[in-house]
């Protein structure tokens, strides 16, 4: 038994999370790029090690930028991404914003939005209906 390499899992973890956020099957991927629905699945799980070609030919199809894949891997360029880098539909829609600073400001704000609530209260129409 092999040991999967984190990375690999986790450019497998992004891949599956571009593919369904394209609402794309294993066997669709597949077709497109020549190979088996297999092979996409073993991609998306870590078994098997994408190459540099291959994964710009999954970032064309997928409608991602290359880098895409690598988000959240913690280097310092990727702390711009917080929470939103965890949503890959969120991840892919940015991605397709073509002006890096329009991108990197709405990744800002959803950092910002993305704060933890406290738990919602009732409303004060209910509790002065108790008194």
């Amino acid at each position: 038994m092999t040991n999967k390499d984190p990375v690999d899992v986790h450019i497998g973890s992004r891949l599956r999370g571009a593919r369904e956020a394209r609402h794309m099957t294993l066997g669709q991927v597949g077709r497109d790029l020549g190979l088996t629905y297999q092979q996409i699945r073993k991609y998306e799980s870590g078994e098997n090690r994408l190459s540099a070609s291959r994964l710009y030919q999954l970032s064309k199809l997928l409608k991602v930028e290359p880098a895409y894949f690598f988000r959240g891997l913690g280097s310092e360029s990727d702390g711009i991404m917080g929470r939103a880098s965890e949503d890959p539909a969120l991840s892919a829609a940015l991605d397709r914003i073509g002006n890096p600073e329009i991108r990197r400001h709405l990744k800002g704000l959803i950092d910002v939005l993305d704060v933890d609530f406290p738990p919602e209260r009732p409303s004060s129409a209910s509790s002065d209906t108790a008194s």
